[in-house]
Order: structure tokens, then C-alpha cells, then sequence
């Protein structure tokens, strides 16, 4: 195995870097030494085994061969040479008895006999007869002399010594010496043949031994070998190629058997270390594959993957439910087939996202609303991020749906608080005004009304007092509607304040409407009277103009138990005022913007008198007393409005009917006056003088302290505005009490009432809001002076 190839199936299984490089790897090369150790043993038997055979072939076989191949040709010439000498012999006779000279043919024919006879003799010699080869040798050299003295005798015409050289010689000595040579020869010849043929079956079968052995034992060696090549090549090789096999297959925790420190033994090294590490990323892969599949379920947001042509990959509604229950449904849909209302939100969604995965840039959409039950007002707002994201070699878009209601609602609160905190400071001011106007009007008529020389005219100035103190609570209202004060919270039963409001209304107000009443007895709660008024009044209003062709009111109080508007085990006793019309409802929207102030919904063109502050100012008296509101309203189906009031304990109190006095008591004594407003600072030195005071007038903080001091022996008593054009009253007040410990002090002022510092409150004597009743001032100030 090429370790190329194990990295590239590593980066097909995903390109996972785990740290072992084929290079790091030092091979010693000890297997390749044993594979060519072993391969050249296997090579040097052969070669030794092959030059034995065939030196043993050579030595033994080949002696044979040529032993029979000269014992076979000697034989056969032994036979012949045999009946030739007999004939040699003969044709001399003849030659004698013709007494013919020899030819050349005879000597020629006597030389190649000689010849032959010579060559056996030597092929005796080489078949190891020496001795009768020699004999014969002999033999054959004595008959050719003999032959030649015979020849030549016969040639000198001496034919007595031819003949007897031929019978005494040739004839009785020679010849039948070479024929009993012959003979012999002959047999033993063929002796050596059949020993040469003994011989060379002997040495094939010793060669086939040798043969078998060598085959045996390169048998044995083939074996030895392959069981060798199998121990180090093909077991380690089956365990590299099951390991790539498991690893194919993910399965990283199988480990390859290392057999021995060889090359082969550190590839399964490194293979189990690359498994190891493979085994270890995976695991790091699957960890945080977890923890972002978590993180994405877990998600508040809202999220749909999709691809290029906007079909859902995936999707996750998170803690929003903006994308509806059935979100499972969704994957593998068209998103605007699952979700046709998104085409209300963008007419180019394909192009969207098509421009996003193009450029990989974000596309972001604040503050849509969206409806998240079809045929319900109940919608949500959310912010939607588009952008990229790139997986699985495919480029994807990812719609993220952030829920911004409740920061959509804070939003809202905060203009409608913003707008509120307008309101009330234009409000405030109004108020302080127009209590500066109406406490110079209201003392000036009450002195008018105690001197008592109003003749026909004291029904007007009774008439304009009255006036004048219902434009001080309108003004208290405003006070209190600018500051977010409870007024004067007192124990009211609803019930009976439910009834005198209804009652206070002619029959014509409820023309075509009928009014059905449930009112619970007993139902206490703490709120100021005129504020409790105003929410009866002006909730009775509004539904009676929600019913403008008639209709159905009901009216109902209860004792309940609510805790924050939602009943759980944290809740405390409440009373609830529910008031019910059967009119034109009002939609989701409508209701979001009910309780800020100067939103309305009614037509501005001088016939109703809406202006937007009552609901305003409902709201404002309903929290001010630790109460909330519930509403359920549709179009063309009516509202409910439930009222919470935690519940009061303790009776409703009596109305306090205080005497008016016929005279205001006299008094004595040195008083400083400071207010800024120069229609309320001359009257009251008017009545005070008129009541026997000194009275020392100033306009400002600088002013007061400036006049204190210069008639700071005679000053018993500061009446002093709590806020002044140049300060404050109450830091005027600290000034001067540090001037003269004794000092007695009476606070005025137009605003709702004011916090006293602790270490103040021992001089103060008395808090008279604008505009105060003469006897209320006159009372105050003999208790200050007593």
C-alpha cells in the first residue's frame, strides 16, 4: 500500500488532518533484507542443486555412455576384424598357391586391417583392458610383420620361406593368436557393455534420487519460504487491507495488529495512529456537531435554512412560534408554499436570496409584523437577517427571525411614556398657573362673601366660587395626572360610587341601551375619589359611544384573586369592574394606542368632545392605585374592559362636612410672605393685614432672605411659594431656619404636595395647596402662632 493513497482516502473521508506524515516514518528496512535473504537462499540451492545433478550426470553418466558406445563399437568391430583376419589369412594362402606377386590392393587391404585391429586395441585400453588391448596390439603389429616378410618372400620369388612364414607364423602363431584375441575381446566387451548399461541404470536411478531429494527439499524450502513470506507479508498485508476495509467503513476504533517492528509493522503503526486521530476528530466533530445542534434548538430566534431556490433545508422556531406548529412539515416545501403570508413582507423574495448567496452580504429587514395564527390580529415583530452560509459544497440561505415585540412594546411605552412626560409637564404648568389664578380668585371672593356687603350680588359669588373650585379639582386632576400621583387615596365602596354614577346620568344617555347590572356589596378599594370618578365616567362614556344604534351594557364587580394581571399561586384578593358593550369593538391595533395620551378615535369635527386624554388618564388612575387593566375587543364584536383594584382593608370614610366659620379669628404677630406670582402675593397681604398680621412681602428667594434678615427679631412666621422664579421654597426655608432656629414655617404651592426634609419638619407647621380655603390659612396659622 502506497502511503499516497492513504492520504488521498484520508481527504476523501473528508480531509481530516491527523498529524502523521509518511515521511516521519524511518524505515530499517528489515523486511525487505529477510524477503531477499530468503529469496536468494531459495535462488543459491537451485543453482547448487542444478551444477550437482549435473556434475553428477557428467561424472557417472557420461563415463558410462562412453564406456557402452566403445564397447558396442569394439564388439561389433571385434566380429568383423575376426572373419577379416581369417580372410586375410586365406588370400594369402591363395597368393602363395598362385605364386603371384602381391598387389597394392593386397597391402593396402593388410594395412587397414592392421589398422582397425590397432583401434580396438586402443578401445580395449579405454574400456580398461589394458593387458589385452596391449596383447592384441601386439599380436596384430607381429602379424604385419609376419605378412611382410611373407610379401616380400613371396615378391623375391623365395616362395619356401613365404610359405614358411605363412604357416609357421602368420598361419599357426598370429592369426589364430589375433582370432583368440578377437574372441577375447569380443566377450569381454560385452562384458563391458552389460556393465556400462548396469552402470548408467544405476546412475539414473542415483540422478532421480538426487533429483527427488533436490525436489523434496526445494519443496520443503518453497514452503518454509512461503510460510515465511506469508508470516511477514500477506498476514500483516490482511491486516493493513482489513483496516483500510473497517476504515472505509467508519470504523475508527478498529486497531491493526502489529506483529513485528518492521516496515510493514510501522505502516500498522501509523495506521492506528491516523485511526487514533481520525477516531479523536470525529469525536470533536460529533461533540460540537452536538453542542451547535443544541445551541439550534435552543435558539429564541427563528430560523430557515434554504437553498438557492428556496426550498427549506431545514427550520427552527425557537422560543417565537413565528414560523407556526407545523415547521416539520416544512422541510423539503417551497417557503412561500408553506408560508404563503411571507409574500405580504417582500414581493422579491427569489431575488433576495438569490443576491445574497451571490455576493455572500447580508440582508436586513427591521420591524416586520407578522401574523402568526391566519385569521387573528395576534401578530409579532421581528427583525429578519438574511445571509450565507456555505455546507455540504452547496451554498444555502439563512432567514433569522429575531422576536423584538417585547422590545417593539418597550419602544412603544417609551414614546407613549415620552409623550405622557410632555403632557404632564405642559399639564404641570397649566395646573401651577391656573392655581395661582384660581387662589387669587377664590380668596379674593371668599373675603367678598365674609364681609358680608354683597347684597343681591352674593348668589353670583357664591355661583363663582363654586365654579372656581370645581376648576381646582379639574386642576388637582391635572396635577395629579402630571405626576403620576395617587391624590388622596381613601377607602371607597365601588359599589355604591358604581351606582351614583349611573344614576347621575338623565334617561336619555342610555336611549336604545340596556343596562344590566351585577355589583357584588362589600367591594372596597383604596383610590382617590375624584380619580376613581373620572375612570367610572369616562369608561361609561366610551361604551355607551362604541353602541351609537343602541345595544346591550353590562356592569359587573366581583372579588377576585389576580396576581400582575395572571392567576397563579402568587395571587392577593382584587376587585374587578367589568363593564361590557355590544358596540363596534376595536382592533389590534387600536388597542395598542388606547392609552396614549391625545389618540383617539373619534372625528375631531366639534360634534363629540373626545380630545384623547380620557383613556389617558383612566390608565393613569387605575396603575396610580395598583390596579391594571384587561381588554378583549374585536371589530364588530364588542369590548370588555375588566378593572383590577387590589382589594382595600378597613370602611369607606365619611365625607368630612366642616362648619364654614362665620368670622375668621384675628391674629397678631410678624409674618414673612414670599410668592413670586404678583396676582396672588397682593391678596393674600390683603386678607392677612385684614386679619391683624405685619405682614413682610417679598417676590423672590434673594428678596426673602434679605428682608428675614433685616427683620429677623420680629419674623415669627414664613408663608413661602415652594417653587420660586429664583429657587426653591424649601431651600429658602433651610436658610432661614439656620438664621433663627424658632422660626415656624408654612409651605403654599400650586403642584401636588411636596417632601419635606426630616430635619425641616419640626418648623414646618402646615403644606396649603392652591388655591386653600381662608379657614384652612387662618387655622394653620393660629396653630403656628399659638
Amino acid at each position: 500500500m502506497d502511503w499516497r493513497e492513504i492520504s488521498g482516502w484520508q481527504r476523501a473521508k473528508g480531509s481530516i488532518a491527523v498529524g502523521v506524515e509518511p515521511a516521519a516514518i524511518e524505515l530499517n528496512m528489515s523486511l525487505r533484507n529477510r524477503i531477499m535473504y530468503l529469496l536468494a537462499a531459495l535462488a543459491s540451492f537451485a543453482v547448487l542443486s542444478t551444477a550437482t545433478t549435473i556434475y553428477v550426470v557428467n561424472l557417472k553418466f557420461s563415463s558410462s555412455v562412453s564406456t557402452l558406445a566403445h564397447a558396442v563399437e569394439g564388439t561389433d568391430d571385434a566380429e568383423r576384424l575376426r572373419s577379416e583376419t581369417r580372410e586375410a589369412t586365406l588370400s594369402l594362402k591363395a597368393m602363395l598357391k598362385r605364386k603371384a606377386a602381391p598387389s597394392s590392393d593386397a597391402s593396402g587391404g593388410s594395412s587397414v586391417l592392421l589398422d582397425r585391429l590397432q583401434r580396438l586395441s586402443q578401445t580395449l585400453e579405454e574400456c580398461g583392458e589394458e593387458e589385452l588391448g596391449n596383447d592384441l596390439g601386439f599380436a596384430a603389429r607381429k602379424f604385419g610383420e609376419s605378412e611382410a616378410r611373407f610379401l616380400k618372400a613371396l615378391g623375391e620369388g623365395n616362395l619356401e620361406l613365404a610359405r614358411n612364414e605363412l604357416t609357421s607364423e602368420i598361419e599357426d602363431v598370429w592369426s589364430r593368436e589375433i582370432v583368440s584375441r578377437l574372441r577375447a575381446s569380443e566377450r569381454r566387451l560385452r562384458e563391458h557393455r552389460i556393465r556400462s548399461v548396469k552402470q548408467m541404470i544405476s546412475t539414473a536411478k542415483r540422478v532421480g534420487l538426487i533429483t527427488g531429494l533436490i525436489g523434496a527439499i526445494a519443496a520443503v524450502l518453497v514452503i518454509f519460504g512461503a510460510a515465511l513470506v506469508r508470516r511477514w507479508l500477506f498476514v500483516p498485508l490482511q491486516g493493513l487491507r482489513e483496516a483500510t476495509a473497517r476504515f472505509g467503513e467508519s470504523d475508527f476504533s478498529y486497531r491493526t495488529p502489529v506483529l513485528r517492528d518492521d516496515e510493514l509493522g510501522q505502516m500498522a503503526t501509523a495506521l492506528n495512529k491516523m485511526a487514533e486521530s481520525v477516531a479523536d476528530a470525529q469525536r470533536r466533530m460529533r461533540e460540537s456537531e452536538r453542542k451547535h445542534r443544541s445551541l439550534f434548538e435552543n435558539l429564541r430566534d427563528a430560523v430557515v435554512i434554504v437553498d438557492e431556490s428556496g426550498y427549506v433545508i431545514e427550520c427552527h422556531d425557537g422560543d417565537t412560534e413565528v414560523l407556526g406548529s407545523d415547521t416539520d412539515r416544512a422541510v423539503g416545501r417551497h417557503m412561500l408554499d408553506h408560508w404563503p403570508e411571507w409574500r405580504d413582507y417582500s414581493s422579491n423574495w427569489h431575488g433576495v436570496i438569490q443576491n445574497v448567496i451571490a455576493d455572500g452580504g447580508r440582508c436586513r429587514i427591521n420591524d416586520v409584523a407578522i401574523d402568526t395564527v391566519a385569521g387573528r390580529d395576534d401578530r409579532v415583530f421581528v427583525d429578519l437577517v438574511i445571509y450565507r452560509a456555505d455546507y455540504g459544497g452547496e451554498h444555502h440561505a439563512v432567514l433569522v427571525f429575531r422576536d423584538i415585540t417585547e422590545r417593539h412594546q418597550l419602544e412603544t411605552r417609551l414614546r407613549r411614556a415620552e409623550t405622557t412626560e410632555a403632557i404632564a409637564t405642559l399639564s404641570g404648568g397649566l395646573a401651577h398657573d391656573f392655581n395661582n389664578l384660581l387662589t387669587s380668585a377664590i380668596t379674593t371672593l371668599s373675603v367678598m362673601k365674609q364681609r358680608g356687603d354683597l347684597g343681591s350680588n352674593r348668589e353670583r359669588v357664591e355661583t363663582a366660587l363654586r365654579a372656581c373650585w370645581q376648576a381646582a379639582g379639574l386642576s388637582r386632576r391635572l396635577l395629579n395626572f402630571a405626576s403620576g400621583g395617587q391624590g388622596f387615596p381613601q377607602v371607597i365602596d365601588l359599589q355604591e360610587s358604581v351606582e351614583l354614577i349611573l344614576a347621575s346620568f338623565d334617561e336619555s344617555f342610555f336611549e336604545g341601551v340596556t343596562v344590566d347590572t351585577r355589583l357584588d356589596s362589600d367591594a372596597f378599594v383604596l383610590i382617590d375619589k375624584d380619580q376613581l370618578t373620572q375612570v367610572l365616567l369616562n369608561l361609561i362614556q366610551n361604551a355607551r359611544d362604541a353602541m351609537p344604534n343602541g345595544g346591550k351594557l353590562h356592569l359587573s364587580l366581583e372579588k377576585t384573586r389576580k396576581s400582575n394581571g395572571r392567576d397563579d399561586e402568587l395571587s392577593v384578593p382584587h376587585v374587578m369592574f367589568t363593564i361590557r358593550d355590544t358596540g363596534i369593538g376595536m382592533s389590534a391595533e387600536t388597542q395598542t394606542h388606547l392609552f396614549e395620551p391625545f389618540y383617539t378615535t373619534k372625528p375631531r369635527d366639534g360634534t363629540h368632545r373626545g380630545r384623547g386624554m380620557g383613556m389617558a388618564g383612566v390608565h393613569a388612575a387605575v396603575v396610580g392605585a395598583n390596579g391594571f387593566i384587561e381588554i378583549e375587543s374585536a371589530p364588530n364584536e364588542g369590548s370588555t374592559f375588566r378593572v383590577f383594584f387590589p382589594t382595600a382593608s378597613g370602611t369607606p370614610e365619611e365625607a368630612e362636612t366642616s362648619s364654614v366659620s362665620e368670622g375668621i379669628p384675628s391674629g397678631e404677630g410678624t409674618i414673612l410672605v414670599v410668592d413670586d406670582d404678583p396676582m396672588v402675593l397682593p391678596v393674600c397681604l390683603d386678607v392677612l393685614a385684614g386679619w391683624g398680621y405685619s405682614v413682610i412681602a417679598a417676590e423672590s428667594v434673594a428678596e426673602g432672605k434679605t428682608k428675614f434678615s433685616d427683620n429677623i427679631r420680629d419674623i415669627q412666621l414664613a408663608i413661602l411659594d415652594i417653587r420660586l422664579s429664583d429657587g426653591s421654597g424649601i431651600d429658602l426655608a433651610e436658610s432661614l431656619v439656620r438664621l433663627n432656629p424658632k422660626l415656624r414655617v408654612v409651605f403654599i404651592t400650586g403642584y401636588t404636595e411636596q417632601s419635606v426634609p426630616e430635619h425641616l419638619r419640626p418648623h414646618v407647621c402646615g403644606m396649603l395647596r392652591k388655591p386653600f380655603q381662608l379657614e384652612s390659612l387662618a387655622n394653620t396659622l393660629a396653630d403656628a402662632l399659638a
